[in-house]
């Protein structure tokens, strides 16, 4: 080797060393590094390949379980994407996947994590919220003396492991009740609830856009998250374009700068792991028809990045029940809501399709999903079904462009109907099958909620002295659910 040659790699190598510096641990930092730390178990030992993000950008831990990363000027907390085989971390009932620090001019921020082993399940169930919307006194009162005891029944009697999963709009424009009556709630159920922030979860009396979602990050973490479980991996994000002074005028829509960090965050996830998305705003909506529509601006280019997964897409926002089939591989689930249409003036306790406000359950094994369930918080969860008898429905639900109902018809709404489902009707020994039509429910309609669904039918009896009408439901996960008209 020559001379020339020798002093190059000297040189090479002194330089490596001037522009590194190890912290305490031997950690050998780079100079543009604010963050580092280590992700070890209960017992010190170092998790290689754990997923370390901002929320804007992702690293991965080395061998011995470091990670460094530079984040920009403001970030204020990391969290890990908590690999398959650990606990979820939890704080005071709710998860911490999350560290907050306060970056120091000149001197990078430690931020390690702990996890512990635990007995991480492939089959689990996921118990699911959305729009809880917590607006007034009332509705506190509803929600911890006539609800919560429904809800903590029900829950308890889920099958094994229980992730919680609640889809934004906690309160209504209520920091208060987001950062007191509502968390004081949901750390009843024991187990962890991951939360997505909705529109009506940014302050209001923030003046700009980095310090609208401060009081929701500062309950329950990043707006943008994920973390692993079983077979699955589930991530969380925001798709509300927020504007500060004009909390009516938001956007629905995906960020690039949110796309960019799913687009990596996917990168560390095998195909063979089923995705569970956890979003605000539906990317479509269903009761316009069956094709794909741009209601959530982005929504191409977030099917880009999950194809090639199988994807479960969960959404709340329009207080109703739909499915809809993106692709394939693809299904978007929007979940009926915990406040229904309306906390007040709802004696019914419905949400706007006549659904009774409730929750979702769904059983997962390994990487499919193997039963799904929407049921009332005040209901069995046997009942998937309203009836009306021929002669009670108003002929003026039908209207524009809605179907019409005569006064002789018996109408259905199956809350959680989907197109793969069959509805049949039994008119004393003699079935028919039934198609859904376009309507609205009547108790929706009485209580002045005008929303038409598709998840309705409608029946003529062929006899004036029909006995008993019975209406069976099955659904794609081959759970059969009846109910029945005497005359």
């Amino acid at each position: 080797m020559d001379k020339k040659n020798i002093i190059f790699i000297l040189l090479a190598t002194l330089l490596s060393f001037t522009s590194c510096k190890k912290d305490e641990a031997g950690i050998l930092l780079e100079d543009d590094t604010n963050v580092y730390g280590y992700v070890k178990d209960d017992k010190e030992n170092p998790i290689p390949g754990v997923v370390v993000s901002d929320g804007v950008k992702c690293v991965v831990t080395d061998n011995d379980g470091s990670y460094q990363m530079k984040v920009a000027t403001g970030t204020r907390r990391v969290y890990i994407s908590v690999p398959s085989g650990y606990e979820i971390p939890m704080n005071n009932g709710l998860p911490k996947i999350y560290n907050n620090f306060v970056l120091v001019k000149d001197k990078p921020v430690k931020s390690d994590f702990i996890l512990k082993k635990g007995q991480d399940s492939n089959d689990f169930t996921l118990f699911t919220l959305a729009d809880v919307q917590l607006l007034n006194s009332n509705s506190c009162t509803q929600l911890s003396e006539e609800i919560m005891p429904y809800l903590l029944k029900a829950s308890s009697e889920l099958l094994g492991p229980v992730i919680g999963l609640s889809l934004g709009d906690m309160v209504w424009d209520k920091m208060d009740y987001l950062q007191n009556e509502y968390p004081k709630q949901i750390r009843k159920f024991g187990f962890p609830i991951f939360h997505v922030i909705g529109n009506h979860d940014y302050d209001v009396t923030a003046t700009t856009l980095e310090t609208s979602d401060d009081i929701f990050e500062s309950v329950f973490g990043p707006v943008n998250w994920s973390f692993n479980y079983g077979q699955c991996h589930f991530v969380g994000f925001s798709n509300i374009g927020y504007k500060p002074g004009d909390k009516a005028g938001y956007d629905r829509a995906i960020s690039d700068e949110t796309l960019s960090w799913l687009k990596e965050d996917l990168s560390y996830v095998s195909k063979d792991k089923l995705i569970i998305v956890s979003m605000h705003t539906p990317s479509q909506r269903r009761y316009v028809g069956n094709e794909l529509t741009d209601y959530l601006k982005g929504s191409n280019k977030l099917y880009e990045l999950l194809d090639g997964y199988k994807v479960l897409i969960l959404t709340g926002h329009l207080h109703h029940n739909y499915t809809f089939d993106i692709s394939e591989d693809i299904v978007e689930y929007n979940h009926g809501s915990l406040m229904g249409n309306h906390w007040d003036n709802n004696p019914q306790g419905i949400c706007n399709d006549g659904s009774p406000r409730g929750f979702t359950v769904y059983e997962i094994k390994g990487n499919k999903l193997a039963n799904r369930y929407y049921q009332g918080a005040l209901n069995d969860k046997e009942y998937q079904m309203e009836l009306y008898s021929p002669g009670q429905y108003d002929s003026n639900v039908g209207k524009e462009n809605f179907t019409s109902v005569s006064v002789g018809d018996m109408v259905i709404n199956v809350f959680n109907w989907h197109t793969d489902w069959t509805v049949t009707v039994n008119e004393d020994g003699n079935e028919s099958f039934l198609p859904s039509i376009k309507l609205q429910d009547l108790n929706a309609y009485n209580s002045n909620f005008e929303f038409a669904s598709d998840h309705m039918f409608k029946y003529t009896p062929k006899s004036n002295d029909w006995q008993k009408i019975t209406v069976t439901v099955k659904d794609s996960f081959g759970n059969i659910y009846s109910d029945f008209l005497n005359r």
